[in-house]
């Protein structure tokens, strides 16, 4: 006898599914599942961990780009996005749950000593301050890890490097050490570094009105004026937070501050971010198993209760050896973190992982004798909602022996490989020789890209529900 019943994973309050289940002890297996603790345990670490803190000063450090290419962002009065963005960088310092003092630095050709903060605010409104040539970003990063209080001293809690993204460098430079060059590849490979030792960093764009020169990396020599047009934010020229932390449990803080001070300064027009080592989602996702139509007969799926994230147990008929693959569809929703959330809509999120079925061994999986049934991906694709939809199919493959179970965790993982958020790919250009091009920024796409893909965020999981698949 067949009965309908609602199926929902622990924790998903909105999401209901309705669906025809084998009443209960008809037609089930002997021989009992394997328990959901020895599963977990045979799994990695669970997702979204965070690094432990690491001993900092009370200090926030801000590397301000003075290339000339900088110039044309600054207001007289101070007052457009790019002034009202420096001069929150300042105030946010005494805001925070654990106040920091601001110090500035200079950074053109070279990287200047500390200076007061009340550089920020001559730099909102004077654009005489932007005389640089060059622009060596690449000898900021290398400073963050230096102490401000002597070389035995820990180092800021936070660093924030504010530039138009384009790394300038002479054309003469063969500096394959990086030491002294500031080209793209040398600012990534100082990025890389300081995530590979546990730092925590994201990169917060921002389009700001523009009236000044633009000086072309592409065609040395080459520069051209380039004016926005008044109120229309997909004319103003990008420019861009490197916002970084020795302390990753710090960054978010810092982070969320910013964006709450300068959000009514965007107005209608989004912050951006990118994340570099975030874990991206905020406590266990929320899924649900739907069985199509045509397999309900010979596939049944229930729900664990009490479990610490999504739990399925699936059960396939034997009679799949000869039916065929059973195809079922797998709909999670990712309870994004504040700072993910910035980095595009709940769709444009949930396209960027790429999901995977994960075998785990253990004790059932060993057994002598024994054959086992198959779960496998079909496909991934985002809904209208936001929420990844991944199908996949059951069958039990042909064999004489004795039916066991498997186990498998359903991973999400950020596709690193060749996606980037939209507004990434909306803000980058190839060119950089004419007002056309001066409403984006030089290489973006493949700069963050380079930084996205790092070891960090490689292994990192997003999101996960975990499965047990037998008989009946």
């Amino acid at each position: 006898m067949a009965l309908t019943k609602a199926i929902r994973a622990p924790g998903a309050r909105h999401l209901l599914l309705v669906g025809v289940l084998t009443a209960a002890g008809m037609g089930c297996s002997s021989n009992d599942p394997p328990d959901w603790s020895a599963i977990r345990a045979a799994g990695p670490g669970g997702a979204g961990q965070g690094a432990a803190a690491a001993a900092t000063a009370d200090e926030m450090v801000v590397y301000l780009d003075m290339s000339a290419s900088m110039a044309g962002y600054v207001s007289p009065d101070g007052r457009n996005i790019y002034g009202r963005t420096l001069q929150e960088i300042r105030n946010v310092a005494t805001t925070l749950e654990q106040p920091v003092s601001v110090a500035v630095r200079r950074v053109d050709g070279t990287v200047g000593p500390p200076l007061p903060d009340t550089l920020l605010t001559k730099a909102s409104m004077d654009r005489g301050l932007y005389t640089g040539a060059e622009t060596n970003l690449a000898g900021a990063i290398g400073t963050f890890p230096a102490s401000l209080r002597g070389a035995k001293g820990p180092p800021p809690r936070f660093h924030v490097l504010v530039s138009d993204g384009v790394q300038s460098r002479k054309q003469d430079s063969l500096d394959l050490s990086c030491a002294a060059g500031s080209d793209q590849v040398c600012v990534r490979k100082r990025i890389l570094e300081l995530l590979q030792k546990g730092w925590a960093g994201c990169v917060l764009g921002f389009r700001s009105p523009f009236n000044g020169t633009i000086y072309s990396e592409v065609a040395r020599g080459v520069k051209f004026q380039y004016a926005s047009r008044p109120g229309d934010a997909r004319s103003y020229r990008p420019f861009f937070l490197y916002v970084f932390s020795p302390d990753p449990s710090a960054l978010p803080k810092l982070v969320h501050a910013l964006a709450f001070r300068l959000q009514p300064v965007l107005g209608a027009e989004p912050l951006r971010a990118l994340p570099l080592s975030d874990a991206y989602a905020e406590g266990p996702c929320e899924a649900e198993v739907q069985v199509a139509a045509e397999a309900r007969d010979l596939l049944e799926r229930t729900a664990a209760q009490g479990q610490p994230g999504p739990s399925f147990t699936l059960r396939a008929s034997l009679g799949t050896e000869k039916r065929g693959p059973q195809p079922l569809a797998v709909r999670l929703k990712v309870r994004w973190t504040e700072v993910a959330r910035m980095s595009g809509a709940p769709a444009d999120l949930a396209g960027l992982l790429a999901w995977e079925f994960e075998e785990l061994e253990g004790p059932w999986s060993r057994e002598g004798g024994a054959r086992y049934p198959v779960l496998v991906k079909a496909g991934q694709a985002p809904d209208a909602e936001g929420c990844a939809v991944v199908t996949a199919t059951v069958q039990w493959p042909m064999s004489t022996g004795s039916p066991g179970w498997r186990a498998y965790r359903l991973v999400g993982r950020l596709d690193l490989r060749e996606k980037t958020p939209p507004w990434v790919r909306e803000w980058s250009t190839d060119l950089d020789t004419s007002p056309s091009d001066g409403n984006k920024t030089l290489y973006l796409e493949s700069q963050l890209l380079g930084l996205w893909a790092n070891r960090t965020l490689q292994d990192k999981a997003v999101a996960e529900a975990w499965f047990r698949v037998g008989g009946f």
